[in-house]
């Protein structure tokens, strides 16, 4: 029995300030036809819904008469279909993405394992990550306390509030209330995030590199290790696209390139000269692997270093940008430690170093 669906019409603008109407004649099991065309053409119908005119795309690429090709249906050889089910589960653990099952996430491996069994009967001290508030560090008061008045807004017209937050605090906060606008922080935002955050990061740059970029294409996310997954899920395409990796490095990106299907590509960090650089070896690295038919997509640059400490000095970046430039890889520069360096001979900043002063006026770095 063939599923039918009404003639619908819905108008919509287009760049000339003409009306054309996008209409849906029919959906069946076999076919889900649309057709293209001006506003007059369908007036006829039994049934018509029109609705307000609104901006939105061209079609003035797309002929009155064209339509979208039918959708036919798939046909499959019983032999290449999956399993739904294994002994009587769904979500069988062999029925999981496989790229998922040959991802490794070290830091939560075999040592973390063991001291799950051992934790019991000893004192165990977990040095896997960097949790420094398990281990009785003391988080920045000045951040809690802003984030506790922005959760809680109603605080701020409390008398008692400027008794229990310092004046700097609520000051803050306030600003931060009125950014988010009526919703507070329990409304959206742009996906961008918070336009006076971005507005700030850029002050930051611009105080730390004397550049400024463009909060337009700056992008805030929940953490570091999301923005690493967002981007390395946006360039890797397929198993062809290879992405370079520092070896000793943190296994946040062996991990998710192994889930997002792509190729790491690893290069060693020179142990001998303080965990070092060698671009010598990093180019015949590429080249060898663009022999083999493979896409170099991205560069991985940890400064500070992570898990070996290293900090490249301010030449050594620049050789590094360059490098990267002239091989038309993106860098992906991870510089979370920033602040921590104790060198003063080391810079431990990736400096947003334009290679096109073009790119600069428009707001974007030559690295991310």
């Amino acid at each position: 029995m063939q599923a039918q669906l009404q003639s619908t019409s819905f108008r919509m603008n287009v760049n000339q300030g003409t009306s054309h109407t996008m209409h849906v004649t029919s959906i069946s099991r076999s076919m889900h036809r649309v057709k293209f065309g001006n506003s007059r053409q369908h007036r006829n119908h039994s049934l018509r819904r029109v609705v307000p005119a609104v901006n939105g795309p061209s079609f003035e690429s797309i002929d009155s008469e064209d339509y979208l090709s039918p959708v036919k249906t798939l046909e499959r050889e019983k032999d290449n279909l999956l399993p739904s089910e294994k002994d009587g589960k769904v979500l069988h653990p062999d029925l999981l993405n496989p790229r998922l099952l040959e991802a490794q996430y070290a830091v939560r491996g075999e040592l973390y394992l063991k001291a799950q069994e051992l934790k019991d009967t000893k004192e165990i001290i977990y040095t896997n990550v960097g949790n420094p508030q398990a281990l009785g560090a003391k988080p920045l008061t000045f951040v809690r306390q802003v984030i506790a008045l922005v959760a809680a807004p109603f605080l701020l017209d409390d008398p008692n509030t400027p008794l229990l937050f310092p004046a700097d605090a609520i000051e803050r906060a306030r600003s931060l209330v009125k950014s988010f606008g009526t919703g507070g922080i329990g409304g959206y935002t742009d996906s961008r995030g918070n336009i006076l955050i971005r507005e700030e990061v850029a002050d930051f740059i611009q105080k730390r590199d004397g550049h400024r970029p463009n909060p337009e294409v700056i992008y805030l996310t929940d953490g570091a290790s999301a923005g690493v997954r967002n981007v390395l899920q946006s360039i890797i395409r397929n198993d062809a696209d290879a992405i370079l990796v520092p070896i000793p490095q943190y296994p946040l990106y062996s991990a998710s390139i192994a889930l997002y299907g792509g190729k790491l590509l690893p290069y060693e960090l020179d142990e001998s000269s303080g965990w070092g650089l060698d671009l010598e070896a990093l180019s015949r690295q590429v080249t060898n692997a663009r022999r083999e038919g493979y896409s170099v997509r991205a560069l991985v640059f940890i400064n500070p270093g992570n898990p070996t400490g290293q900090c490249l000095d301010g030449d050594e970046v620049k050789a590094l940008v360059r490098w990267c430039a002239q091989q038309k890889v993106v860098l992906l520069a991870d510089e979370v430690y920033q602040e921590l360096v104790y060198r003063k001979d080391r810079s431990a900043r990736l400096k947003m170093m334009c290679v096109d002063s073009s790119a600069c006026e428009r707001g974007w770095p030559s690295a991310i």
